[in-house]
């Protein structure tokens, strides 16, 4: 009598953990190579890396000041990470620095008229290079839903872990 091994179809939800570890790699592939892409142009460009020219814009955004600590959490960066970060643009004169009277602890970052100026002078090497590597490649409805997809997410990760996630 011979054996006849029936193979069944892996279940539901490995198929979909694979789905999901697959989605997942292709996400960090293109993550990293943009982000690669995108920082040597402006850093060819401007001389500063596309996190600095965040924090730029993040102080931009919200009319030029911030605490570090806050700027910190805005950019997802940690406290060290963003001092080191504001240190570099203090000493190229794009930011400057202000310990508040009334708690010596914290520090106040602020966006100088040369920074502004750094800024908006990026923009055009930070256009083309989006273009060149990211959304040259996708039609106007794949960038939708590219934009539709980061938008649920950060939403998502700003319900779930308020203090963790940056603001939108």
């Amino acid at each position: 009598m011979t054996r006849t091994t029936v193979t069944r179809p892996a279940e539901p939800a490995q198929l979909f953990a694979d789905e999901q570890r697959c989605t997942w790699a292709a996400l960090q592939t293109m993550v990293a190579l943009v982000e690669r892409a995108v920082d040597h142009d402006l850093i060819r460009e401007t001389g500063l890396p596309q996190s600095y020219l965040h924090i730029l814009c993040r102080l931009a955004e919200v009319g030029g000041e911030m605490r570090i600590g806050d700027l910190a959490v805005t950019n997802g960066l940690s406290g060290s990470r963003a001092s080191h970060a504001v240190a570099r643009l203090a000493e190229a004169g794009l930011v400057s620095r202000e310990r508040l009277a009334d708690d010596r602890r914290s520090v106040t970052v602020t966006l100088t008229e040369e920074g502004m100026g750094t800024l908006r002078s990026a923009e055009p090497t930070l256009a083309s290079s989006l273009h060149q590597h990211l959304f040259g490649s996708l039609d106007a409805e794949q960038r939708g839903q590219l934009q539709r997809i980061a938008a649920t997410v950060s939403a998502a990760m700003r319900r779930s872990a308020p203090d963790e996630a940056p603001p939108a």
